[in-house]
């Protein structure tokens, strides 16, 4: 529905550090992330999901990088929050 109403993807999660935080503590979490993702297709998970291939929708069909659209979507989402007082 969000995607349909404003042509913007939704961020479901996003991983946030203060501006003050070393570059080589984001770079490691950045690293830590890339090899979460990149172990996608060797985990095992539990075959009472009602999705059959697991593996293949946590690569196909959830986008892990924030691009500036993601961004837009985050601070429209930020906007509609404080516009509906919720």
């Amino acid at each position: 529905m969000w995607k349909q109403t404003f042509n913007l993807p939704f961020a479901f999660a996003v991983f946030a550090a203060k501006p003050d935080v070393k570059m080589e503590y984001i770079k490691e979490l950045n690293s830590i992330l890339m090899a979460g993702i990149n172990s996608i297709p060797t985990m095992k998970f539990p075959e009472v999901h009602q999705i059959n291939d697991l593996p293949s929708y946590f690569k196909k069909n959830i986008s892990y990088h924030l691009d500036e659209n993601k961004k837009k979507a985050i601070q429209l989402f930020i906007s509609e929050v404080d516009r509906l007082e919720l």
